[in-house]
């Protein structure tokens, strides 16, 4: 039985990582644009910036955040085909359990604990 499995863990801590900065630095530009309305000297300049910066930093930030569904959907499907695998290697024959039997009850716990977070 041949499962493909995509390396998304990776890609989405990568992506969980740029989404926190994103998310960061879009609160920065609220706190900035809460100021520039307190602010009556150049609030023009500033908010017409904000207007600017903010569309494409929200639209980068939603970005980030669909491509992580994404590999959350990977991730929970990639777990379905581990377990399915494992089911079938526990089916197959005491031969194969008793030779991997340690770490299959191993990668199982650990399968099942990854569910749970999902």
């Amino acid at each position: 039985m041949n499962i493909l499995v995509w390396p998304v863990e990776g890609l989405a801590t990568e992506q969980y990582r740029r989404a926190r900065t994103l998310y960061a630095n879009l609160e920065a530009k609220v706190r900035e644009l809460n100021a520039a309305i307190e602010d009556e000297s150049d609030r023009l300049e500033q908010l017409n910036r904000l207007l600017k910066d903010l569309p494409l930093l929200f639209l980068d930030y939603r970005t980030c955040v669909r491509d992580l569904q994404a590999h959350r959907t990977a991730i929970a499907v990639n777990l379905q085909n581990y377990q399915t695998c494992l089911s079938h290697l526990f089916l197959e024959g005491d031969g194969i359990a008793c030779k991997l039997g340690k770490s299959l009850v191993i990668a199982r716990a650990s399968a099942s604990s990854i569910e749970s977070t999902l």
